[in-house]
């Protein structure tokens, strides 16, 4: 079975623990620090939509794609008791 990792954020770098950076700096870091490889490791598509209108279109496009899962983020840093919000679309899997 073919496993791909879509990575959205980072936590730890080099050493250096990032869960106090904002989770713009944090993705920005990912992207400069990793390389995709086509169907193993590539980054999660992501939108910093702040309006309700293109957020909507994110969640349309995403749902037409097929896709399970999004994850909205906010802007402070990472809390590791906090959750953040999900929405998970799973497909019609009834016989």
């Amino acid at each position: 079975m073919q496993v791909c990792i879509y990575a959205f954020d980072l936590l730890y770098l080099n050493g250096q623990s990032l869960v106090k950076e904002p989770f713009r700096k944090r993705r920005e870091l990912l992207r400069q620090s990793f390389n995709e490889i086509p169907g193993d490791f590539v980054f999660a598509t992501s939108s910093d939509a702040t309006d309700t209108d293109t957020i909507g279109e994110f969640l349309e496009e995403s749902i037409k794609g097929l896709c399970q899962r999004l994850l909205f983020i906010n802007e402070f840093p990472y809390l590791a008791s906090f959750r953040q919000t999900t929405f998970q679309s799973e497909p019609d899997c009834r016989a």
